[in-house]
């Protein structure tokens, strides 16, 4: 198992535990149907804008597009993403529907936007769009159109849940890890300069782990009373208003 896989199964099995739990894995392909295979999940639906061949198996297998996933709120445990929202339009709206449709929390492995990752991308040994590895079906929403590769931050991706869902306090979890690429499909003098450069890669992500171009982030689920804004209260009818009280309180004496 190479080291993106790797750094998969290490989060799986740090942020979903229950290998019983309900899974919901959008952008799915056949790596994903290993790793949980793997594991030994038993209650995983594998989903994508189109029925890529070697998706098969004892997991259900539906067509979704994962900017407007048809499913009701709170439909599974968790939701997963694995290295294809970046095949996206909408990536903000793809984080948001899997917060929706996940009860306890979803987990997302994308790269990050770290300056050593734009270093790379400016002298050409990375690519801002998707095109080497393109295939059918490979790009933009399931199309042959390359995608562009969009990185994250922190920060993105704290703003994109507080503006989706702004009742509640979230706890986000993010994780860093790196693998260094063979040069495959690259010209021989940027084989060679990748060569030359691994030592320093090394040097820098033992410094700097942030600058990996691994990337995980968990979003817990809020949803109890005890995550919600100060600023709000549920009523009789367990809707959530507005506590006008505390902002008298609170905003208005100051």
């Amino acid at each position: 198992m190479d080291s993106g896989l790797q750094f998969y199964v290490k989060n799986i099995k740090e942020f979903i535990k229950d290998q019983n739990a309900s899974i919901l894995i959008c952008g799915a392909g056949a790596s994903d149907k290993k790793v949980f295979e793997l594991l030994s999940y038993t209650n995983v639906t594998m989903s994508g804008m189109d029925l890529r061949p070697g998706i098969t198996g004892s997991f259900k297998q539906l067509k979704e597009n994962a900017e407007a996933l048809s499913f009701e709120d709170n439909a599974y445990d968790y939701c997963i993403m694995h290295a294809s929202v970046h095949h996206t339009r909408l990536p903000h709206k793809v984080i948001t529907e899997l917060y929706r449709v996940s009860r306890k929390g979803f987990l997302v492995i994308e790269a990050r936007d770290s300056f050593l990752m734009r270093a790379t991308q400016f002298i050409g040994l990375t690519e801002e769009y998707e095109v080497k590895g393109n295939f059918p079906g490979s790009g933009v929403n399931g199309t042959d159109i390359p995608n562009y590769i969009f990185r994250w931050t922190e920060e993105e991706i704290k703003k994109t849940i507080k503006c989706y869902d702004p009742c509640y306090h979230h706890d986000f979890e993010f994780r860093y890890g790196t693998y260094y690429p063979d040069g495959e499909g690259k010209s021989s003098w940027k084989k060679v300069m990748i060569k030359m450069l691994q030592p320093i890669h090394s040097m820098v992500m033992f410094l700097f782990p942030k600058q990996g171009n691994r990337f995980a982030f968990f979003v817990k689920k809020a949803g109890l009373n005890s995550d919600l804004q100060p600023w709000l209260k549920r009523n009789e009818q367990s809707l959530i208003e507005v506590d006008r009280h505390y902002i008298k309180n609170v905003y208005l004496r100051r």
